[in-house]
């Protein structure tokens, strides 16, 4: 699956579109939320000020149950957080949700454009989830498990159910898996290294 997240601000904030909203950052600091200094919604925020050059301070809280709350309260301005999170606030009409993070438009939000259509691209976006095994596990049962996989994912009632949550079902082969992986991989060590977390 892909984990997805939106941009969330709350309902009276000044922006209606993720564009407003980085346009005013270059002139205003702006408080943002993510779940972790390291997490990917966190770094997702810092990578927007650094390649952007728009004033986004980060605020690490433990988890979406944190910085929802925060925001609501007006303790930040924006959340990065899960579409899980994110929906039941945006559907009652507390939130507002600006940009997706993904590639395409999401089932869960339909007419929230993403941030690669605002114009806002800083790399990487959504992430996947897969499924791990011992590095020594034999191709034969690797075969066995990726066929379950397979047909779990093609599941009607597992796909729905998933996307209502903002979990996008998409399987991979063991290989193309093992190719996404290493590029989200080579993206988040890039920015890693510009943003000061590991070395150069």
């Amino acid at each position: 699956t892909n984990s997805i997240a939106v941009i969330a601000v709350r309902k009276d904030a000044p922006w209606n579109t993720f564009k407003d909203f980085m346009q005013e950052a270059k002139n205003k600091s702006i408080k943002f939320g993510g779940p972790g200094k390291t997490t990917g919604n966190y770094v997702f925020g810092l990578a927007l000020a650094k390649k952007y050059n728009v004033k986004l301070t980060g605020i690490p809280f433990d988890g979406d149950g944190k910085s929802v709350p925060a925001l609501l309260g007006g303790h930040i301005d924006m959340a990065i957080i899960l579409v899980s999170s994110a929906k039941p606030h945006v559907d009652a009409g507390t939130l507002k949700a600006l940009a997706v993070m993904h590639e395409e438009r999401i089932p869960a939000f339909p007419n929230i454009p993403t941030s690669y259509e605002e114009g806002y691209d800083v790399g990487f976006s959504s992430f996947d989830i897969g499924t791990y095994a011992p590095a020594k596990i034999p191709i034969e049962r690797i075969k066995i498990l990726a066929e379950a996989i397979k047909k779990a994912t093609q599941d009607e009632s597992f796909k729905s159910t998933m996307e209502r949550v903002g979990e996008i079902v998409i399987y991979n082969d063991t290989e193309t898996f093992k190719k996404r992986y290493h590029a989200t991989q080579d993206a988040m060590t890039k920015i890693f290294k510009e943003l000061g977390y590991l070395p150069n």
